[in-house]
């Protein structure tokens, strides 16, 4: 799928996917597996990226302006391309998963949004 945001889009998504990256990476927030997550527990991909969109946990239910809406679907569509159409939630769940394996995710996706700017 391809996305038609402006610049401005492709870099805030960029720089949603590499913060995500670097709470997980730094041990700020945890990662987590079967559910959304949340501060304590840690986010699944998923809910990480909501949270780095709106700076706080918006639990399963959320909403946001239409502008951040866009973002979070940029965010979305750059993860599922970089995971060859797999499903985000699927794959971040699957058995064996890692924590590296979804920071490395997250900043491959950033990396490839940047490259297109």
């Amino acid at each position: 799928m391809n996305f038609r945001g402006s610049g401005k889009d492709r870099e805030e998504a960029a720089a949603i996917l590499e913060r995500g990256a670097d709470a997980w990476e730094s041990g700020t927030i945890g990662w987590f597996q079967g559910g959304f997550g949340n501060l304590t527990q840690g986010f699944c991909a998923l809910g990480m990226c909501r949270y780095q969109l709106v700076g706080k946990d918006v639990g399963v239910t959320w909403t946001c302006s239409k502008d951040l809406y866009h973002v979070y679907w940029k965010v979305l569509i750059e993860l599922g391309n970089t995971l060859n159409g797999a499903a985000i939630d699927d794959w971040n769940d699957a058995p064996g998963r890692t924590k590296e394996e979804v920071i490395e995710l997250f900043k491959q996706a950033a990396k490839d949004l940047r490259n297109r700017a």
